[in-house]
């Protein structure tokens, strides 16, 4: 399959560029996370990694770029995703596309088994958490056992073809990053004016923590949570997403997102002790 050859690809080539632009021009790419892991494996900096190893790391941002594209057509909620020429057609194409180009360069079936495993894992993850919404039950243990597990899985696939030398507890290094990144997101989603997990109920740990204050010591606006979340009484939202930011929610889940950032560098450490250079300069690079 051609790349550039291809109809549904070309009409929406102009939106695919700001995407891929503005994904290497962030504070975390994908492409650099997979070129640090495929160093620190190998015990080098990652200046002496060669082109091979920088076309690998495109192939994963732009497999990274249509998984985002799957999360806005499942979502529903990007307006300039859904304004699109056939958004649903350029989807599922640009996933075949980046996920070819990604198995091409797997050198061993057993690489591309454990991969295609923990893809299908983290989709079907995806498909549980759209029907996530909070409830007046859900707690911080479910987040932490279910509610990040795409997260946890897409991240786990991309670190065991991005790390040359396999290691049997990358899975710990795996969790821990992905946990910290979630929360990150899920805090970022909270803070913002649209607050589109708000809007849709979602079970983020920060709505978790506000119905957790809520309850235990603010009934009037415990109310408020029940008729948003139960009743869908949407004209609730300004009122339950300024107590969340008041209550402390988002400064509980900072400290907790930097205990995971802790804990996910000492699993990378114990994996790779003889790394410990590189390792930082990773950390350095994504602080």
């Amino acid at each position: 399959m051609k790349f550039d050859n291809d109809t549904h690809i070309k009409e929406n080539i102009s939106y695919l560029k700001e995407i891929f632009f503005n994904k290497l021009k962030g504070s975390f790419s994908w492409g650099k996370f997979s070129l640090y892991l495929n160093a620190i494996s190998k015990n080098t900096d990652i200046t002496a990694l060669v082109q091979k190893d920088y076309d690998f790391a495109l192939k994963i941002e732009a497999f990274i770029i249509a998984t985002d594209c799957l999360d806005d057509l499942m979502d529903g909620d990007n307006p300039s995703f859904n304004a699109l020429v056939d958004p649903v057609c350029f989807t599922r194409k640009f996933i075949n596309y980046s996920l070819r180009s990604i198995y091409d360069c797997l050198d061993s079936l057993k690489t591309k088994e454990l991969f295609t495993h923990t893809l299908r894992k983290s989709l079907s993850a995806q498909e549980k958490d759209i029907k996530n919404k909070l409830t007046l039950n859900s707690s911080e243990m479910d987040y932490f056992t279910s509610g990040i597990d795409r997260s946890v899985y897409l991240l786990y696939a991309i670190v065991q073809i991005s790390a040359k030398k396999k290691q049997k507890d990358l899975f710990a290094f795996s969790y821990f990053f992905a946990a910290s990144n979630q929360l990150k997101n899920d805090l970022a989603n909270i803070i913002s004016d649209s607050g589109s997990d708000l809007w849709d109920r979602k079970a983020t740990l920060p709505v978790i923590k506000g119905l957790e204050a809520a309850r235990h010591g603010e009934p009037k606006i415990f109310r408020y949570f029940i008729n948003y979340f139960v009743h869908s009484d949407l004209s609730y939202f300004d009122h339950i997403r300024k107590f969340i930011c008041d209550s402390g929610a988002i400064e509980y889940c900072q400290y907790v997102s930097n205990q995971c950032k802790k804990e996910s560098y000492r699993c990378l450490n114990k994996s790779f002790p003889n790394s410990e250079s590189v390792i930082e300069q990773f950390y350095h690079y994504i602080s």
